[in-house]
């Protein structure tokens, strides 16, 4: 699954001392995953980010949002832990 091996080069890309054409490489595969993917997808991350949870409106889409991504971590193994908001 596409958002599975997001994931797991997402937290690859994240390992400092990678060379130049390997930080490309990842950031080509990344593209080719995000495609994959969909747009909507990526909406729904930048829309969760910008959230303001203090309010109602905020917590009832986060908690939607939330529960949409943890379905998807599920679907990916135990291997993928539920990812932290900023």
């Amino acid at each position: 699954m596409a958002y599975c091996e997001m994931i797991k080069l997402g937290r690859q890309m994240d390992v400092p001392g990678q060379s130049q054409d390997q930080q490309a490489d990842e950031q080509n595969r990344m593209n080719e995953l995000t495609q994959k993917v969909g747009p909507e997808f990526g909406t729904m991350v930048d829309e969760y980010k910008e959230l303001d949870l203090s309010s109602a409106q905020g917590q009832e889409t986060g908690a939607t949002v939330q529960a949409t991504i943890d379905t998807l971590n599920k679907l990916c193994g135990p291997e993928i832990s539920r990812p932290k908001r900023d």
